[in-house]
């Protein structure tokens, strides 16, 4: 059956059992409500170095004084390749982050590049490093696996010369997980009057991987596959960072520029880096 034909009968026959849960989330502290306001984006880059001579802090002061890069949390660390690292960089000018990465990089004894973040549902069994360590070593373009809470979940850093479809196929081949992690965000909004939420129900099968997207009494429900993410948008609350996929920069800006007040609710707990 074609997505949108799922997505729309989900919205008519589940939408209230929807809602309820995440009322239900909500009252149990689970999910958590931000305000999209920054602009800024959270890249992840692929920092290859000696990291057994120089250290990972000396690296990290190499990004943070050298490059001037604002770093956010603790890099992941490849399960299988001591020279590879993944760090998360925040910037508001992804363009200008990496063409300083690229000038400069070699002369700091390092190699760095882009990559792409994709998100694995381990099922029934739970993921480890040692699932980490066999995906890395599927394909030299996957620089690091990272291991969510519990082993639900497993991020796999990529280059985007890796396609979904042939990343697809090498997991299914070594007989490791390769389900695509999907969860639900809840965007709303806080101004008066409320933004119209249908022009962004009508774009988001275009603007975002989505699986299904359920309009509800204030709240656009999007339940969104987790992968080939270039950037995460970052969130503040109570003076603490989070991350969330970019609905400002891939949808929101798109269908409805310049607006404010808008707001996610979503479970912000298994993400790296935070």
């Amino acid at each position: 059956m074609p997505r949108t034909l799922v997505c729309l009968a989900v919205a008519a026959l589940l939408s209230g059992t929807l809602m309820l849960s995440h009322a239900a989330a909500r009252l149990g502290g689970d999910r958590d409500t931000f305000a999209l306001e920054s602009e800024d984006r959270v890249l992840f880059l692929a920092i290859q170095a000696d990291y057994p001579t120089l250290g990972v802090e000396e690296v990290a002061r190499i990004l943070r004084e050298d490059f001037t890069f604002t770093l956010v949390g603790d890099s992941v660390r490849s399960q299988s390749n001591p020279q590879r690292r993944v760090w998360a960089v925040r910037t508001s000018d992804t363009d200008a982050t990496l063409k300083d990465l690229k000038r400069g990089a070699r002369k700091k004894g390092l190699v760095g590049e882009r990559l792409m973040a994709s998100v694995l549902a381990t099922g029934r069994d739970p993921a480890s490093n040692a699932t980490a360590r066999g995906i890395e070593g599927l394909d030299e373009r996957i620089w690091a696996g990272w291991v969510g809470p519990n082993g639900a979940t497993l991020w796999i850093f990529h280059e985007s010369r890796l396609t979904l479809k042939a990343l697809e196929k090498a997991l299914a081949g070594a007989k490791l997980p390769s389900s695509w992690h999907h969860e639900t965000f809840d965007l709303s909004s806080a101004a008066q009057p409320a933004a119209d939420l249908a022009p962004l129900t009508k774009a988001a099968p275009e603007k975002l991987d989505l699986l299904c997207a359920t309009p509800g009494e204030g709240i656009l429900a999007l339940d969104i596959y987790l992968r080939n993410l270039d950037t995460l948008a970052i969130v503040q609350q109570d003076d603490k960072s989070r991350l969330c996929p970019d609905f400002r920069g891939r949808l929101i800006e798109a269908v409805a520029p310049g607006t404010t007040g808008w707001r996610v609710t979503f479970a912000h707990d298994g993400y790296p880096f935070l």
